[in-house]
């Protein structure tokens, strides 16, 4: 039997970035801002069924990122100025949150060429 690899941990505190495309999306023809806006919404509207055959908490965890992402609108540090959290575990939750919604799921394999 072949050795699994370890889950894949996304370093602590490792950079992200907001990829901003706004400029580049107002010079498209209206033609093809309506093509990349559907299969953008397309995309988004099928994350729910790719999730759910990943694990059964899976949806669950999809849900409740979102849900707390809505209910903060982005602004995350206010959780920590509230009180709710500490800085660190608003880093531990986001690096978990960005490795979970890249790999849409909550199982993570490093696959090795």
């Amino acid at each position: 039997m072949q050795n699994m690899a370890p889950p894949r941990v996304r370093e602590q505190g490792a950079p992200t970035y907001q990829l901003v495309i706004r400029e580049v999306f107002d010079r498209l023809p209206e033609r093809e801002q309506l093509y990349a806006h559907y299969l953008s919404k397309a995309a988004w509207d099928g994350t729910g069924v790719l999730i759910r055959q990943v694990s059964s908490e899976a949806n669950g965890i999809f849900d409740f990122i979102i849900e707390l992402y809505n209910s903060y609108g982005g602004q995350w540090a206010t959780c920590v100025k509230d009180g709710d959290v500490t800085e660190q575990e608003l880093s531990a939750f986001l690096d978990y949150a960005a490795l979970f919604l890249t790999n849409l799921g909550n199982y993570f394999v490093s696959v090795v060429p």
